[in-house]
């Protein structure tokens, strides 16, 4: 009884050495990407000013002035949401140290993110860490545009369904079919839905083209404004409009489908779950 008390102790003990220097290594490897992020993010201003821009359109939303009427921007909603969210639910001020301070939370937050899939795939602290830093150097651009979008897109690419995942590690399937048949379907809506997005942004830029010198229905724009053919100007705009929203439509339409593929109904067994 004796002996067996003692090996609990040890081993007890080996847990809590150990959970003890994962901490202070992690602790260490927090602070110092911390102290480097907040030395970057606070050194550096771009003469495009696109942070300044941004929390004009934030002040101007958090005033109760409607978006694309009277605040002029070319993001959607879903960016002032958030904004919404942290400068009245959190109280944080709309201020450039107070932009930076959150810039530098989420960057870290991704950082730390990254590690932890890394973590969950290897379960070695060495290419954890070296991860989490990788990841953090690659994410130094975000320091260019304090306040930006790209903030909330790469939490929402990062916060994948970790569940499902866990899931199926449970089941026994292999990191590659995790990836293959979990991970990989998951993330493919949300592909699609950036290509989405990007193809109905292209269509209304290229219109641009027709003041250069270019075709194509921005031609109708420009002839118009030219002569002041208000109706070729309102073709013009009708028509671009209809190619936009039917290809935002379709990429919606394929989003859909993908999305119901990769997480079928409760009453569907999985099909490793099914193999299991």
């Amino acid at each position: 009884m004796t002996q067996i008390t003692t090996d609990t102790e040890r081993q007890s003990n080996r847990a809590a050495v150990w959970l003890s220097s994962r901490a202070c290594t992690t602790a260490v490897l927090l602070c110092a990407l911390t102290w480097f992020g907040h030395r970057l993010v606070f050194a550096q201003f771009q003469d495009y000013d696109d942070e300044g821009y941004l929390l004009v359109t934030v002040q101007q939303f958090l005033r109760g002035l409607p978006l694309y009427d009277q605040v002029y921007t070319q993001y959607g909603p879903a960016y002032y949401l958030w904004q919404q969210v942290l400068h009245t639910l959190l109280g944080i001020p709309v201020t450039h140290d107070a932009t930076r301070v959150v810039t530098l939370v989420v960057w870290l937050t991704c950082a730390v993110l990254v590690g932890a899939i890394v973590w969950l795939l290897t379960k070695r602290q060495l290419l954890t860490a070296l991860g989490t830093i990788a990841a953090f150097m690659h994410l130094t651009r975000m320091t260019l545009e304090p306040g930006h979008p790209q903030e909330l897109c790469l939490l929402g690419v990062l916060g994948a369904d970790g569940e499902a995942v866990h899931s199926a590690r449970a089941l026994g399937l292999s990191e590659l079919q995790i990836t293959t048949q979990i991970e990989w379907p998951l993330a493919l809506p949300m592909a699609i839905a950036g290509l989405r997005n990007a193809t109905v942004q292209v269509i209304a830029m290229v219109t641009i083209a027709a003041f250069v010198g270019g075709g194509g229905l921005g031609r109708l724009l420009v002839d118009g404004r030219a002569n002041g053919n208000e109706a070729q100007l309102f073709a013009g705009v009708f028509l671009v409009a209809i190619v936009a929203i039917v290809a935002y439509l379709l990429f919606s339409l394929l989003v859909w489908r993908v999305a119901r593929q990769a997480r079928p109904g409760r009453t569907t067994v999985p099909s490793y779950a099914a193999a299991a």
